[in-house]
């Protein structure tokens, strides 16, 4: 059996807007991105297991589908 790993909607809480100026930046809160950087690691040096690819994906999708900025 393989492990549950949380869906793209359970990271709400660890996205953060920041208004800046006419703007609001989205970005992931530091635990997630040091997580999400952490896999990008291992999968560069090919060490990435299966559980750890099916935690990345829906991260990498979810963060690129993510404007960096947006008016208000």
């Amino acid at each position: 059996m393989l492990p549950t790993f949380p869906k793209p909607s359970q990271f709400i809480g660890n996205i953060r807007l920041k208004p800046v100026d006419d703007w609001v930046l989205f970005k992931f809160d530091d635990e997630l991105q040091t997580r999400m950087e952490d896999l990008l690691d291992r999968k560069k040096l090919d060490q990435l297991t299966p559980e750890e690819q099916l935690e990345l994906d829906p991260l990498a999708k979810w963060n690129a589908s993510l404007p960096t900025s947006t008016p208000c």
